[in-house]
């Protein structure tokens, strides 16, 4: 391998980190990863050939770049710049990869944290699902200058199918966001039409095939109303918090243009009910499931 990064640390391997991490290792990188509750994930790669830092000093230390894949913009900035963060022990040069879902706000006051310290900020959020990662064929959206994104491709390259290049760092992050308001709402939107297609009288099936016959024929259609029908939710494994937390990223994005008779304040609030009514770690399709559920409820 005669690229610059060789030596990659992994911190967040969840859903879509543990993808990613699994590709790097196929590709022959040197990985390295941390743990942090769920041992399953952890444990795999370790088998796979990954080596396992017992703190963030010893990740540091063993990598040529940090790959991150956290919950949100918090834990992005504890794992940078809390005191056992990756800032406390880095090197004058170290590259780290933002794959998380971010505030761009947040993102602009990390970068300039880790310019000041001589560490390279990079935001790098991803599309596609968990069945991507596992595959190597995310989407990423970059955020970084010209030089700093030829350095890093072979490392994106890895895990991902399409490279999108946004700008300078925090231009994938409002990128991002833009995406998932428009994939969110269409998630939302479709969950509830399933939902109230029963107290119509509407067959799934038949709700189905119409759909996927004419303009409405889409990746979340398929994979909402196709899981629906199969009983499989895993399909859009994206839980309805982390959806509530990107749209209220994109609301805070666009305050300054915002209406009140603009969409995405009104996809927060439905978001946000649904989570404080208890059912947020359930997974996007589940939002069917609450809306069939309040249907009941007013009848």
């Amino acid at each position: 391998m005669t690229q610059e990064f060789k030596k990659i640390g992994c911190v967040g391997v969840g859903l879509m980190g543990h993808g990613i991490a699994a590709n790097l290792i196929a590709k022959g990188f040197e990985v390295t990863v941390i743990a942090h509750r769920n041992r399953i994930p952890i444990d795999d790669l370790v088998a796979r050939g990954a080596r396992e830092a017992a703190n963030m000093k010893e990740l540091v230390r063993a990598s040529d770049a940090v790959v991150m894949c956290l919950a949100d913009s918090t834990q992005v900035e504890s794992v940078l710049l809390g005191d056992n963060g990756i800032l406390a022990f880095r090197r004058d040069g170290l590259v780290v990869i933002d794959c998380s879902t971010g505030d761009p706000d947040t993102t602009a006051r990390l970068w300039r944290a880790c310019t000041d310290e001589n560490v390279c900020l990079v935001d790098a959020p991803l599309g596609r699902t968990p069945i991507e990662a596992q595959l190597g064929t995310l989407n990423v959206i970059v955020g970084a200058d010209d030089a700093t994104l030829l350095r890093i491709k072979p490392v994106l390259n890895a895990f991902a199918e399409n490279i999108f290049h946004a700008g300078p760092v925090g231009s994938a992050h409002k990128l991002k966001l833009l995406n998932n308001f428009v994939t969110l709402g269409m998630t939302t939107l479709v969950a509830e039409a399933v939902a109230i297609c029963e107290p119509l009288g509407i067959d799934l099936e038949l709700f189905d095939d119409l759909l996927r016959s004419g303009a409405a024929d889409n990746l979340i259609v398929r994979r909402l109303l196709g899981g629906i029908l199969k009983n499989d939710y895993g399909q859009l494994a994206f839980t309805i918090r982390n959806a509530a937390k990107d749209i209220g990223y994109f609301n805070s994005m666009i305050n300054p243009y915002v209406n009140a008779d603009m969409l995405a304040p009104h996809l927060l609030q439905t978001l946000r009910s649904v989570v404080n009514e208890g059912d947020g770690d359930e997974l996007l399709p589940s939002l069917v499931t609450v809306n069939r559920r309040r249907h009941k409820n007013i009848r």
